[in-house]
């Protein structure tokens, strides 16, 4: 799938999770914004991806060693295995303190959001915006995860996973049991880029944008 798909798909079932886990309204956004961010991740392995170029130069470079290191597009990098590595670098992430109550997740969530607002914006994003979205990041790390907090970590390993399950109905499918190199493959969008991967796009953005107004509505209630 495209990244477009990969982000709107991911925002929905972030949503929708969040919702039905009861989660706050500022965690709801929160963490669909993570799991569209991290249904990104995947195509790190492939380096003229968007997310490859979203903070660049930091983002092209661990884009080069990773598509190095795995092989290339949709081999190690779209398996189990590495789904795994990343939840456990992330919860590493969470346990490094580099401020009063901000730890390395917040960079790491920072970095995430980037590529989810490279989707949305379709251009290379600006130094004001890269900060913009990093600071995001951090505040959401201060405000919203406490030390035990494993949303980001469940969100992020989501999107993770969601992203490998999206290119498993596309033509290719992915090796998930990877050192098996074997591809599972169950084509139900076809090829990349399809009119029918087009139509699932806009379904998942039309719900995705509804399930964004209802933590706004609650937060407004609440706050209003």
């Amino acid at each position: 799938m495209m990244g477009r798909s990969h982000a709107a798909l991911g925002l929905t079932v972030g949503l929708g999770a969040a919702e039905a886990l009861g989660m706050r309204p500022g965690v709801t956004l929160a963490f669909g914004a993570l799991v569209a961010g991290a249904s990104l991740l995947p195509d790190l392995d492939e380096p003229h991806s968007a997310v490859s170029r979203s903070v660049e130069p930091v983002t092209t470079g661990m884009s080069w060693m990773i598509a190095r290191v795995s092989g290339g597009h949709r081999r190690a990098f779209h398996s189990v295995i590495a789904g795994a590595m990343v939840v456990g670098t992330v919860e590493i992430c969470s346990l490094v303190e580099i401020a009063h109550h901000v730890t390395l997740l917040g960079v790491l969530m920072g970095f995430i959001l980037a590529a989810a607002l490279r989707i949305m914006m379709g251009h290379r994003l600006g130094v004001m915006e890269i900060v913009a979205v990093f600071g995001a990041g951090v505040l959401v790390d201060y405000f919203f995860v406490s030390h035990d907090a494993i949303w980001p970590i469940v969100a992020i390993g989501m999107g993770f996973v969601l992203h490998l399950g999206e290119d498993w109905v596309t033509t290719g499918g992915v090796p998930w049991l990877w050192p098996w190199r074997h591809r599972f493959e169950f084509a139900l969008i076809g090829h990349t880029d399809s009119r029918r991967e087009h139509a699932v796009a806009i379904v998942a953005m039309v719900a995705g944008l509804g399930l964004v107004a209802i933590p706004v509505l609650q937060f407004w209630q609440l706050h209003g």
